[in-house]
């Protein structure tokens, strides 16, 4: 019967004493300003895409307390949630973190040319896009794998536009390198399936539009001063700008919110293209909405910090509800904290935490909203 059933299981209560959690810096923010009481965000939980320790990833919530540390054992720069796990990578590996803890190799790339991992993890249209060092190219290769490891497609930057230069007219040696020059510096991707496009930014030169599917470039998005906009056969691509929209320079962080574009503005011009183009004394996240009637960009959000901040390299900018943004800070120069902002729906800072920097950009070069409630107990 249920009842006698029912009478095997009892309850008990059992306290367990444990030592309490020293994260370092992670523990120990400075609170600049604690998330308001009241305030209304789409999201509670943050990804720290850290790589000083041997932790990634790492959890906070909207009130900084640490809710996940890495157990892979791994100081990775590049890291996602994605297909309920965490993936992270390691030498030539992608590794798969599940919620029990146990880190699992997906897939060795060295069989492929692979010779590491940099920057970041995007979602793509089919599977997760990785950016790649290869023998032959220095950031300038991402694969599209699904959550097997298997490639799905891959973009090979450097062909792409020299076969577009070629086209054109113009000698792609003089702006396509081989390993080990960093003549592009890929840092992120998004998938724009409003035109099935492959967006992809190249921190030395622009932001690159690209078919999914065959790779054809359709628009570039950047200074005309730098060296990209000298080559006629590149210079075809550029995007008009509409009156009051500034270009991004040095740009990090790629997502589409809707069908615009957003992004992370660091503000500095090229390292190694010449000429380098402008450089700010400020950092931005940005905006655009891009027309292809009119072949034109025209920014339509961005925001300015007070006092301003200049972050010239690394960092991020992701919107999750309409107008919930966080904002990931590396300050350089010298490198000094990590700052992560969130701003509500009517602009409002919900919270502001600081962190101390802890070797280049290795704190949280990158940080973007999770959800919990999306994931799938099994």
């Amino acid at each position: 019967r249920f009842s006698d059933r029912f009478d095997l299981y009892q309850r008990f209560a059992i306290a367990i004493t444990t030592p309490p959690y020293d994260g370092g810096t992670y523990s120990n923010p400075t609170v600049v300003q604690p998330r308001l009481r009241g305030t209304t965000l789409s999201y509670d939980f943050i990804l720290l895409k850290n790589f000083a320790d041997p932790n990634t990833p790492i959890v906070i919530d909207s009130d900084a307390e640490i809710r996940w540390v890495g157990t892979a054992g791994v100081g990775s720069i590049a890291s996602i949630l994605f297909d309920n796990a965490f993936y992270l990578t390691s030498g030539t590996s992608l590794l798969r973190t599940d919620f029990d803890g146990i880190t699992t190799p997906v897939a060795d790339y060295s069989g492929i040319g692979v010779t590491g991992f940099h920057h970041n993890i995007d979602p793509g249209r089919d599977g997760m896009i990785l950016d790649v060092d290869t023998v032959d190219q220095t950031e300038s290769v991402n694969l599209e794998v699904d959550a097997a490891g298997n490639v799905l497609r891959t973009w090979n930057l450097a062909e792409i536009i020299s076969a577009a230069m070629i086209a054109g007219g113009d000698d792609p040696s003089q702006f396509v390198y081989p390993a080990p020059t960093d003549w592009f510096h890929n840092n992120a991707c998004a998938y724009r399936s409003f035109d099935n496009s492959l967006i992809v930014s190249s921190r030395e030169n622009f932001v690159i539009a690209l078919d999914y599917d065959s790779g054809n470039i359709k628009w570039i998005l950047g200074d005309p001063t730098k060296h990209w906009y000298e080559f006629p056969s590149l210079r075809q691509f550029s995007l008009k700008l509409a009156p009051g929209t500034l270009p991004p320079i040095g740009e990090h962080a790629l997502s589409m919110s809707g069908d615009q574009l957003l992004l992370f503005d660091n503000g500095a011009g090229s390292e190694f293209q010449q000429p380098p183009g402008e450089t700010r004394d400020y950092s931005a996240p940005r905006k655009y909405q891009i027309d292809l009637g009119a072949f034109e960009a025209t920014e339509t959000w961005h925001y300015y910090a007070d006092p301003s901040v200049y972050s010239p390299f690394c960092s991020s900018v992701y919107e999750d509800a309409p107008n919930n943004y966080l904002i990931d800070y590396t300050l350089g120069g010298p490198y000094v904290y990590t700052g992560i902002v969130g701003l509500d729906a009517l602009g409002n800072v919900a919270f502001n935490y600081q962190y101390e920097e802890l070797a280049f950009c290795g704190t949280a070069w990158n940080a973007i909203q999770i959800h919990w409630e999306d994931l799938k107990l099994q």
